[in-house]
């Protein structure tokens, strides 16, 4: 398994500033990301300041985020393709969790579940301690949830809005417009009929919101969760999931570098 050096870590957060060796089995996606972005000009221009080469990933949702080990399947494909970047990774998931407890502006009135708590949290503990480090050239949002909130048809028919709603809420407090939003889309799982209907209602959504802006991305997950079709994904599923992730952060961070390079 590829190591990284941890020069930092707080409450999550986790700095990386040493190379990564090459990982055996990167698509070719991500080898075409690796050329790209380890050429000069990675170095010469920045998107958002200038000679800084930093980059900020946020990792959230609920339990699929949870069983993604952040630092053997997302950060070894980042660092490999920005190997003299500083990349910040912080992560914070909870299981069985609906939007509503990220996005504070849910809709629907359900004290127990609509604490709006999770992100505010994960802002304040986790976040906030990871803009101390640098002013960053990207952020990048990847999300992974969607699964709970298909319990009941009002809340997948909320869920659209809300997860629009969530980037505007983290743009607003970052104070810029510029966050990549990766969305992965939850699976083609086998569940009870009683929930399929909401549950595909989910699935439209997070696809309908990846389309929608030239920031956003939304990655398919349907062959990572097994044979069985579970709402989890198997254990070669999660090395996956990190490696989809990483390739569409990527791709969008190299065609920034490239509009910025021509201007």
């Amino acid at each position: 398994m590829p190591t990284i050096s941890e020069v930092s870590s707080m409450e999550g957060l986790s700095l990386f500033t040493q190379r990564s060796p090459v990982l055996n089995k990167a698509g070719a996606r991500l080898i075409l990301a690796i050329a790209l972005l380890s050429a000069p000009l990675i170095t010469s221009c920045a998107p958002h300041a200038t000679d800084k080469n930093t980059h900020l990933f946020i990792l959230a949702g609920q339990s699929n985020m949870v069983h993604l080990d952040e630092l053997a399947a997302f950060a070894p494909h980042i660092k490999t393709a920005l190997p003299n970047a500083q990349v910040s990774i912080v992560k914070h998931a909870v299981s069985a969790t609906g939007i509503g407890r990220w996005y504070r502006n849910w809709p629907i009135d359900i004290p127990i579940v609509a604490k709006r708590d999770i992100y505010d949290r994960t802002f304040e503990h986790k976040i906030k301690p990871a803009l101390a480090t640098a002013d960053f050239d990207t952020v990048t949002l990847v999300w992974m949830q969607g699964e709970w909130d298909s319990k009941s048809c009002a809340y997948a028919n909320a869920y659209e809005e809300s997860l629009k709603g969530l980037y505007t809420q983290l743009s607003i407090d970052l104070d810029r417009q510029d966050i990549f939003f990766i969305i992965g889309r939850i699976t083609d799982a086998e569940i009870p009929a009683s929930r399929k209907e909401c549950w595909n209602i989910i699935r439209d959504a997070q696809e309908s919101v990846g389309t929608s802006d030239g920031n956003f991305r939304w990655i398919n997950t349907d062959d990572l969760n097994g044979p069985d079709n579970g709402i989890h994904m198997t254990e070669e599923g999660y090395r996956e999931l990190g490696k989809r992730f990483a390739v569409e952060a990527l791709d969008l961070i190299h065609q920034r570098l490239q509009r910025n390079h021509y201007k």
